[in-house]
């Protein structure tokens, strides 16, 4: 009886150390799940404002490769025309690699894509898949992960394990495989700001394009042209709004001062209209080249534009007139002083 007492009490010993190894096991799961949670959480605040595409590759391959504890990978994005996939970013044994494009179902990249699902691959040189160029370049254990957005592959996440013997597990795996959607949000995000940013370039630059062809037609339809060393020619041409109106009057002052001109003549033979807002530009800059001491003299007035002038009453005392260009070269030249009435010549 004794020794039957004896026997039932290392039963309940071998049983309680077992018990025990159970509950310390199933912490230290328990402990390394909270450790790959928080992992992910401190990855997700580290990556979620990043929108610099260099930025979020170099992102990923660090978080990547520290839940992994791998020191090489590498991301290869799918190209817009879903042909090949491109090798963009690369760290460790990878480097070397950047911009090699493969197809799907092509080495380990391109199986990935193809399958849509990861794979784990213990010694690479030695699998019947391997792609040729990275044959005997010092990996050994690789996995690849598929980066998928909106039920599309849009790449590959590949990390590596140079030393012999060390392989991945299915729990980095699994963490692998949660940390992947992240990923290709980061990378989408990314992606889509770029474009936007582009698009922002774009615009401005077509915006300073146009806003350069409009100061070139500004310049080429209000020239203000010196034939002499006192005397400037402005041809008039088109329709003339307020913008405009207030352009001609700048350019004339301008040149006035500048080249000291004693006579300017502002040619309307290629204004077809003429109302009381072009009228009253055209005594408003008589007026202000007075003030600078020089005179204005109005040329081309058509026998039309004449009438409208008397029917709007546009006083043009200030200012000489003349039927032609040549008539009021002619004038200047000559150096007459303008009388205080109209002078039709």
């Amino acid at each position: 009886m004794q020794r039957k007492a004896t026997l039932t009490d290392e039963d309940e010993m071998i049983f309680l150390r077992q018990r025990v190894c159970e509950l310390e096991q199933m912490e230290r799961r328990l402990q390394r799940r909270n450790d790959e949670m928080d992992a992910l959480y401190q990855t997700t605040l580290a990556m979620m404002h990043r929108l610099d595409m260099s930025d979020v590759f170099q992102a990923i391959l660090t978080r990547s490769g520290q839940l992994s504890h791998a020191r090489d990978g590498y991301v290869c994005l799918v190209d817009s025309n879903r042909q090949v996939i491109t090798f963009v970013e690369g760290v460790g044994l990878f480097t070397r690699f950047i911009g090699v494009q493969m197809k799907k179902n092509e080495g380990l990249t391109g199986r990935v894509w193809q399958a849509e699902e990861p794979i784990i691959i213990d010694d690479y040189d030695t699998w019947f898949g391997n792609a040729q160029q990275f044959v005997e370049s010092g990996i050994k254990a690789i996995v690849g992960v598929p980066l998928i957005r909106d039920a599309q592959v849009i790449g590959v996440l590949g990390l590596a394990n140079p030393q012999s013997g060390r392989t991945f597990d299915q729990e980095t795996i699994r963490l692998l495989e949660q940390f992947a959607p992240l990923a290709a949000i980061t990378l989408e995000n990314a992606r889509l700001y770029t474009a936007m940013q582009q698009q922002l370039e774009e615009r401005t630059r077509t915006q300073e394009v146009i806003a350069a062809q409009a100061e070139t037609l500004r310049k080429l339809s209000s020239p203000l042209i010196p034939i002499s060393d006192h005397v400037m020619i402005m041809p008039l041409i088109g329709t003339i709004d307020e913008q405009r109106a207030g352009q001609i009057m700048e350019t004339l002052l301008i040149g006035v001062q500048q080249r000291r001109a004693a006579v300017v003549i502002l040619d309307t033979t290629g204004i077809e209209v003429i109302d009381t807002q072009i009228a009253n530009v055209l005594l408003q800059a008589a007026q202000a080249a007075r003030l600078l001491g020089a005179r204005v003299v109005l040329s081309g007035v058509q026998p039309r534009i004449a009438q409208t002038l008397v029917e709007l009453g546009i006083d043009l005392s200030q200012i000489v007139t003349h039927r032609t260009l040549q008539a009021s070269i002619a004038y200047a030249s000559a150096g007459h002083v303008p009388s205080q009435r109209p002078l039709v010549v």
